[in-house]
């Protein structure tokens, strides 16, 4: 795979991969904002902004904004996370002018028409995660494994915070923090970069300077507490214990990637192994990673019964005490680790978003063989001194249960 990266005169970076055995490209824009930028007046903007750009231009309505993606057969949408906020479409190699020009009107035309129904929409949003304890679960997790910092902030935001989002807010908030020099335009599929570069060109003509330059004023860290919440109706107790993981692009990334599939990655980690085979605690049970361009967690997530979430919990930091690893299992984690790397990057959204993330944090796209190698460069020792790094560090137990 060829990369390719222009900076135009107007500050925006445009990215590219040129795929040409696909039929697609898939094209984001991706702003280097998100809700650990936000502080507590107005907590939940950026999601509630990625909402609005959808409701109407200043010569398209909302229904004629998906109408005319979806009459080509193409898909939109975008998403907001701690670190960055995205839009992005999905289409045919021949539609790639369209889906630009619909990216560039939506976040350069937006009238953010009808606030106080989409508020309601949002609202429910946040209503519906909270009713699901498997999903509010991780909102409590990310708080309290960053107390007191901006990183642990919802991306759904508060619900009295969103009621109270004004129009003039959205304006002021995308003039203030939506600059160019914020936006990579990320594509990967069917579409060179000569021709992309036209497009962009063309359509993002305008030039938008932030009166104000977007600094995390805080470096994140992980700071955990532990929280327990009682539901009288729950049928399964939810339990996460997190510890400090490794930020992303950070050299031990892999080798605790390599960790994690290893202890609770898949139906034959140690973790699945032991506590759902074994022992017959809990149907779903894994590990998992989170990564931001400064921090992380290492996580364990049981889904378990009421008079059982205990003996998960010490179950399962006592496999992490007694961890050990075999060839075998050193061969199955890279194996794994490079089929998932590999079956993403035939994916172009994947490329896409991966490029735009990269350049974001280390101001470079890593390529192929790259990443290959540093899979394979990870040794048992590394994984080991993972293990080691995770019986050193402080643990947060989040709860909810009966």
């Amino acid at each position: 795979m060829k990369y390719n990266i222009t900076n135009l005169k107007n500050n925006i970076r445009v990215a590219s991969c040129s795929i040409d055995n696909v039929e697609s490209v898939s094209i984001g824009i991706w702003v280097d904002i998100g809700a650990r930028y936000e502080n507590t007046t107005n907590n939940g903007i950026s999601h509630f902004l990625e909402h609005m750009v959808f409701k109407g231009t200043k010569t398209r309505t909302a229904k004629k904004i998906v109408e005319e993606i979806e009459n080509v057969g193409g898909y939109m949408n975008a998403y907001t996370t701690s670190e960055t906020t995205a839009f992005y479409v999905k289409v045919l190699k021949d539609d790639v002018a369209l889906g630009l020009e619909l990216l560039s009107d939506m976040l350069l035309n937006s009238i953010f028409t009808d606030i106080e129904k989409e508020k309601q929409v949002v609202l429910q949003e946040i209503s519906q995660t909270y009713d699901n304890p498997a999903d509010i679960v991780f909102d409590y997790f990310h708080s309290h494994c960053f107390c007191h910092q901006k990183l642990g902030q919802t991306v759904l935001g508060n619900s009295e915070v969103v009621k109270s989002i004004t129009t003039d807010d959205l304006y002021k908030y995308l003039s203030n923090y939506f600059s160019n020099k914020k936006l990579i335009i990320s594509s990967a599929g069917n579409c060179d970069h000569a021709t992309l570069l036209n497009y962009v060109e063309k359509y993002f003509t305008r030039h938008i300077e932030s009166r104000h330059d977007v600094i995390i004023s805080e470096k994140g860290f992980f700071n955990p507490d532990n929280f327990i919440e009682k539901r009288k109706e729950l049928e399964q107790s939810q339990v996460l214990i997190g510890f400090e993981g490794v930020k992303r692009e950070d050299e031990d990334y892999y080798p605790l990637l390599a960790f994690s599939s290893i202890f609770g990655g898949g139906m034959s980690s140690k973790l699945f192994q032991e506590i759902r085979e074994n022992m017959g605690f809990a149907y779903s049970v894994y590990s998992f990673l989170s990564n931001y361009r400064d921090t992380g967690v290492f996580g364990i997530y049981v889904g378990t019964s009421h008079d059982k979430y205990k003996d998960a919990i010490e179950t399962s930091l006592n496999e992490l005490k007694t961890f050990d690893i075999t060839d075998e299992e050193m061969l199955r984690a890279k194996n794994q680790m490079k089929a998932s790397f590999l079956m993403a990057d035939e994916n172009p959204f994947s490329v896409a978003e991966r490029m735009a993330n990269q350049l974001f944090i280390i101001d470079r796209i890593r390529n192929r063989d790259e990443i290959l190698q540093a899979i394979n460069s990870v040794t048992k020792d590394d994984v080991m001194r993972m293990k080691e790094k995770l019986l050193a560090s402080k643990i947060s137990e989040v709860i909810i249960t009966k």
